[in-house]
């Protein structure tokens, strides 16, 4: 049975075996890209080969595909076989009061964080400089210290009125807000970024239409050999448009821009099923 919490992933750098334990997390937004906090990546570069646990101990290889510094985003890429018995979170807009809980924690605490949003909709001026659409989060746990928690998701508390379903994502944490005199002091506020404007803003663009037209033969030989697999792929494709349309008609993000960032993942996704279309046909 899938677990709720199967999106979620720890990343190790595969090539450095002294890293630290767990060293950061992120999670899942499709079965090919897992998001965090670009910081997480500090000590990683671009192009670097990871490796990420699922719940249940199953690993996956990734690469990095882009650290934006200043919005403190990092981007993931799987390149092994992607997961597939994980439950899909859906991203949503948050309200003030939301109630929220943080399913990812450092491998040393016990705490797993919980709370309301003060701010739905905050304009938050990073350490690296960028400006990002984000979350006022009060914490209900006063630890003091937050490091560990950065990259995970912020899951909103269900609803009464809410049928069963996947987890619904709000925001990704990111910084620990300090207080207003700047004494240094911690305080038991958190930001996060904004979910959908997280997935919107960390857009390696490309164009997939020429791959697609090229590629037709491999793409029909993936869809015979693996016809439920692909499939699969392309309704999560579909939800990840209606997705983009949302935030389109909420003035959150450019129709061009959408329209670039989708091209991108289509892109991925039709390299990924042709590699394994050629794979499958060297070796008959």
């Amino acid at each position: 049975m899938e677990s709720r919490n199967s999106y979620l992933v720890r990343i190790r750098p595969r090539d450095k075996p002294d890293a630290p334990p767990g060293y950061t997390v992120g999670f899942l937004v499709s079965s090919h890209w897992v998001i965090t906090a670009g910081h997480c990546l500090s000590r990683l570069a671009e192009d670097e080969p990871v490796r990420m646990t699922l719940a249940g101990s199953e690993t996956v290889d990734g690469r990095v595909v882009r650290i934006a510094e200043r919005d403190d985003l990092g981007l993931i890429c799987v390149t092994g076989t992607p997961p597939r018995e994980v439950v899909r979170p859906v991203l949503a807009r948050a309200t003030d009061n939301d109630g929220w809980v943080a399913p990812a924690r450092p491998e040393a605490s016990p705490h797993r964080l919980t709370g309301s949003v003060l701010n739905a909709d905050l304009r938050h001026r990073c350490a690296g400089g960028g400006e990002i659409a984000a979350l006022e989060l009060k914490v209900e746990q006063e630890l003091g210290d937050y490091h560990g928690y950065s990259g995970g998701p912020v899951e909103r508390v269900p609803r009464p009125s809410d049928e069963p379903g996947p987890p619904v994502v709000l925001g990704m944490l990111v910084e620990q807000a300090p207080k207003w005199n700047r004494s240094g002091d911690a305080t038991n506020v958190l930001i996060a970024v904004q979910a959908e404007y997280a997935l919107a803003e960390l857009d390696v663009l490309a164009d997939a239409r020429r791959l697609a037209q090229e590629n037709t033969r491999a793409l029909q030989r993936a869809s015979d050999a693996e016809p439920v697999a692909l499939t699969q792929e392309l309704r999560e494709l579909n939800v990840m448009g209606d997705q983009l349309d949302r935030m389109i008609s909420r003035g959150l993000l450019g129709r061009r821009k959408a329209r670039r960032f989708l091209h991108k993942v289509l892109d991925r996704t039709l390299r990924y099923w042709i590699a394994r279309s050629n794979r499958d046909r060297i070796r008959t």
